[in-house]
């Protein structure tokens, strides 16, 4: 086994007296230095906030492999739902408790497989949540385009009941009536919408589960851990705003607002909807004929809430300024070794530009339809193809670049060149791809991505 931990080195570090433990705290030991060299605490304090849009903080783990970091800030939430990601980017959830501690610890299950244990405030709450994250193992049941899910079809649904069962029965032992509460509903909701995924809509179970969900107010904020808000909105409305998906979306974007100003009340879940709402009309859309259009009412609608008008307006300036045929803005980058470089140095070739990172999921996914597209205009001296990356840990893009050996141009952005990058073609998340014409103008700054299959046809068109 790759990873080894010895048991005896498994027993927490407690903390001297002389240590504060401040606010919400989590501590304890992992005493392999293969899992322990880089760790992070992630956690979103925002009421039905996405895991992975929250915050990050690194932890740092002594030479015996103890730890301990504390957050100041739960916002509203008097408890929230947190993971620790160790060095092998495994993910371990639990609970964060207004000023209580947690204490982590790890250990092997019979088949070997690494899962951390709690002790301490609301230890069995903390273990339910682990365990829900694993009973709805999306992969197991469903799958991304070009793979199969992990169970077989048949045994898929009688999986998901026996799992739903054990999950339920743990969570009625848990001593905290409000952790109670809060896992039973994303107990049942998740269960309810992998059924309505799973079965036809013939099923009468179907039509069961579907009825559950539908009676979850749409105000209510924990429903939006399942999207249950988020599918009111899209089954309220017009469904003709759809036929400009992933072109100019500024009806779609426009309905969804008119759908929250009639239903929505709940300032936690309009705020989580107003994300949703710019996210999937800003960054899921492109070639906007006047992106002020939709930007207008939706800052308007929006006033007050800062975050989301702070993070869009830098996406909205930049498709301003992005419009196809406008000079395209330079920005520098630097190779493996160090050399720096200027999008301006490409000048005189057609620039087909993937921004992407190591931790990424979806833009690894593209990396061998990439390597395809390379090797198919190999020898054609009109276009050339670079990546980008914008790992904060410059060691992690080294490691896979030089493990992975990719045919093409590797490049790597500082915290400051990324800004200054993301700021110009308004890159809220990636992967990205652009393409610059060889005169040194747009061609497209929200490009298809090499998995197309109109690819050769959009490429070649700037050819």
């Amino acid at each position: 086994m790759r990873h080894t931990i010895i048991a005896a080195s498994l027993l927490l570090a407690g903390l001297t007296a002389s240590q504060t433990l401040k606010a919400q705290t989590v501590r304890g030991c992992i005493a392999d230095t293969a899992l322990n060299k880089k760790m992070y605490l992630c956690y979103n304090p925002e009421r039905g906030g996405s895991r992975y849009d929250g915050n990050e903080k690194r932890v740092k783990a002594d030479a015996k492999g103890n730890f301990s970091v504390s957050v100041n800030n739960l916002g509203k939430m008097d408890f929230c739902p947190a993971y620790l990601v160790l060095a092998d980017g495994s993910e371990h959830d639990f609970f964060l408790e207004k000023g209580q501690t947690i204490e982590v610890f790890a250990k092997r299950d019979k088949k070997g497989k690494l899962l951390l244990d709690y002790k301490g405030s609301d230890a069995d709450a903390s273990r339910c949540l682990r365990d829900f994250e694993k009973t709805y193992e999306f992969t197991d049941f469903f799958a991304y385009p070009g793979e199969q899910p992990k169970l077989a079809k048949d045994i898929r649904i009688s999986t998901l009941d026996a799992r739903y069962q054990t999950l339920a029965k743990s969570i009625k032992k848990i001593k905290n009536s409000n952790l109670r509460s809060f896992l039973t509903q994303l107990n049942e909701n998740r269960h309810d919408n992998f059924l309505c995924r799973l079965l036809p809509k013939s099923d009468n179970r179907h039509k069961e589960a579907v009825k559950r969900l539908q009676s979850v107010s749409p105000n209510d904020w924990i429903g939006l851990y399942n999207n249950i808000p988020q599918a009111f909105i899209e089954e309220h409305m017009d469904t003709t705003v759809h036929a400009q998906w992933g072109g100019d979306q500024t009806a779609y974007g426009l309905e969804y607002l008119r759908v929250m100003k009639q239903y929505i009340t709940d300032p936690d879940v309009k705020h989580q909807l107003l994300a949703e709402c710019a996210r999937e009309t800003i960054d899921y859309g492109k070639d906007f004929k006047d992106i002020d259009a939709f930007w207008k009412p939706f800052a308007e609608y929006a006033q007050g809430d800062s975050v989301i008008l702070e993070h869009y307006a830098m996406k909205v300036n930049a498709l301003k300024q992005t419009r196809p045929g406008m000079e395209a803005k330079d920005f520098s980058f630097e190779d493996a070794q160090g050399k720096q470089y200027r999008l301006s140095d490409l000048r005189g070739k057609v620039v087909y530009i993937d921004v992407w990172a190591t931790w990424c999921g979806p833009c690894k996914r593209e990396i061998p339809y990439l390597a395809k597209r390379v090797e198919e205009y190999k020898g054609n001296d009109k276009v050339v193809f670079i990546s980008i990356s914008v790992d904060q840990n410059r060691k992690a893009w080294l490691s896979m670049i030089e493990n992975d050996k990719p045919q093409w141009a590797q490049y790597h952005v500082s915290e400051e060149q990324n800004r200054t990058m993301s700021e110009a073609y308004g890159i809220t998340a990636i992967p990205r791809f652009m393409v610059i014409k060889a005169d040194g103008t747009i061609g497209n700054s929200d490009a298809f991505r090499p998995s197309d299959d109109d690819f050769h046809k959009e490429l070649d068109a700037f050819l």
